[in-house]
């Protein structure tokens, strides 16, 4: 985040495939008994690449990237403001 917070808390991250869709929510706490770690991980089955990702900022703004991404990749998607 850059505008709403720091971590991107409250944030919604919503992943497209080729063959399904795969959304979480950046709680912060959603570990058993713990806190969670700050990145989002999504398993993708066997989706061999990331078509599209959107990204609801806490402020309301919408980020989304288009381009094809490869699984096992840690992506950094930084808040903008429009």
């Amino acid at each position: 985040g850059g505008f709403s917070n720091r971590n991107a808390l409250g944030a919604t991250v919503i992943v497209h495939t080729d063959s399904d869709t795969y959304t979480k929510y950046n709680d912060g706490k959603s570990g058993y008994l713990s806190q969670s770690q700050i990145p989002l991980y999504f398993g993708l089955g066997t989706s061999t690449a990331i078509d599209m990702i959107e990204v609801i900022w806490p402020t309301g703004e919408k980020s989304v990237i288009k381009e094809i991404i490869p699984v096992n990749t840690i992506y950094t998607i930084q808040e903008r403001k429009r």
